[in-house]
């Protein structure tokens, strides 16, 4: 069934000895993505969370938030998310944001549970390929010897 998304998408639902698994890549939430979902015994929704920050995933557990299709709401957690990004310490965020985790492993029927690697192979004499510091790679200095 086609999902919302800026390019078509599509989700699958896979039944078979009476189980349900259903299967989205990309999507924002909608009717047919809540229809896919419905009775299914395993849900798995394909993202990337390329989003800069760690905040950026754990802020779609919120309460309000329009990605949190499991509408699972707890107020300690959204006050603990505010705590985190008025935190500028690293450490001491790091500490409030792996309590966060934990409250995700607690109450939430379904967190990620994998986030994928880049790879990439560079011909020997390139120069200049890097790292953004927000995890994209730079193409704009690289040159060929």
């Amino acid at each position: 069934m086609r999902v919302r998304h800026p390019v078509e998408a599509y989700g699958f639902r896979v039944e078979a000895a009476g189980r349900v698994l259903a299967y989205t890549g990309d999507t924002d939430a909608c009717e047919a993505l809540m229809d896919l979902m419905r009775g299914a015994d395993l849900v798995l929704l394909g993202w990337s969370s390329k989003l800069f920050d760690a905040y950026n995933l754990l802020d779609l557990f919120t309460c309000g938030s329009a990605f949190n299709v499991a509408h699972w709401c707890e107020p300690s957690y959204d006050a603990g998310m505010r705590r985190a990004v008025r935190t500028l310490d690293d450490e001491q965020r790091w500490q409030i944001e792996r309590k966060l985790v934990e409250q995700l492993h607690d109450g939430v029927p379904a967190v990620p549970v994998y986030f994928g690697a880049d790879s990439y192979a560079l011909r020997s004499g390139v120069r200049g390929f890097s790292w953004s510091p927000i995890g994209f790679y730079e193409l704009r200095d690289m040159t060929r010897s």
